[in-house]
């Protein structure tokens, strides 16, 4: 399970906003000044960004023209914005899912070429762990991307019609990330819903825990809603975040009474 420890908002922010500087700062043109891992990376990401680009485009149609566009184009458009990301994950990792053992075997010859003399030899348990790690990550922030694509107030409504089917996992994986990587009232018995139809599916559940330890990590979340997301989630909650839940609930309990005290001060 994930761990969730006590929560800085503003640091959180902070820092995630020094990372996508960072991000924003290199160039897929540029010329690379490293081996394969570097050449397998540029590539990828050139490929991501050509289709996130062409979903960007769409995403952009429909907050642009949304009052002019039938409900039925719109969906259509939708799932055009959401079709080609994920068509394109599955291009790129198909192999990767047929035969994992290579991928790791790969990595781990990789990283055996570019140590330190002084390290250690990775384990084949800990490369396998990292490779998982490492394909879940780069789905998961494409998936983000592709919600933050059409990820507008007046679409929320439409992005539920087509994710409205239990059958479609990806487009309610999409839903769930777009409600998790803002601000605002999360919608708990869709997530709950969304986690008991992945609990077969581990790569699925990881990335839409992600998206749920983000949303508690960045945002100001209510005590309750908290406690029934990290539930939902599999995310346990650290000794400090209770002590904190402890010292709140004792601060509205003393508000509380000085407010009746205050009120019927004869009591």
């Amino acid at each position: 399970n994930l761990l969730l420890g006590k929560v800085d908002v503003e640091e959180n922010v902070e820092r995630e906003r020094e990372f996508r500087d960072a991000i924003d700062e290199v160039s897929v043109d540029e010329e690379p000044s490293y081996d394969e891992i570097v050449d397998l990376a540029t590539d990828v990401s050139a490929r991501i960004n050509m289709v996130l680009k062409t979903a960007e485009i769409l995403g952009q149609v429909l907050k642009n023209y949304y009052g002019s566009i039938e409900r039925s184009k719109k969906q259509e458009l939708l799932q055009e914005v959401f079709d080609g990301p994920l068509r394109m994950l599955r291009f790129i990792f198909e192999d990767v899912i047929a035969d994992p053992d290579s991928f790791a075997g790969e990595l781990q010859r990789l990283i055996e070429k570019n140590r330190p003399l002084s390290a250690d030899s990775p384990t084949t348990k800990t490369v396998r762990k990292f490779a998982f790690n490492l394909i879940g990550a780069v789905c998961a922030g494409v998936i983000a991307k592709t919600g933050n694509l059409v990820n507008a107030e007046k679409l929320m409504e439409d992005v539920d019609l087509v994710a409205s089917n239990p059958d479609s996992i990806s487009y309610r994986l999409i839903s769930a990330a777009i409600k998790l990587t803002k601000p605002g009232k999360v919608p708990i018995s869709e997530i709950r819903a969304l986690s008991k139809d992945l609990r077969g599916n581990d790569f699925g559940f990881r990335m839409l825990q992600s998206f749920g330890y983000y949303y508690l990590r960045m945002f100001y979340v209510e005590t309750s809603s908290r406690q029934k997301l990290c539930a939902a989630l599999d995310i346990e909650q650290g000794a400090d975040v209770l002590v904190e839940d402890r010292k709140s609930i004792l601060a509205r309990q003393r508000l509380a009474a000085i407010e009746s005290w205050k009120n019927n001060p004869k009591n």
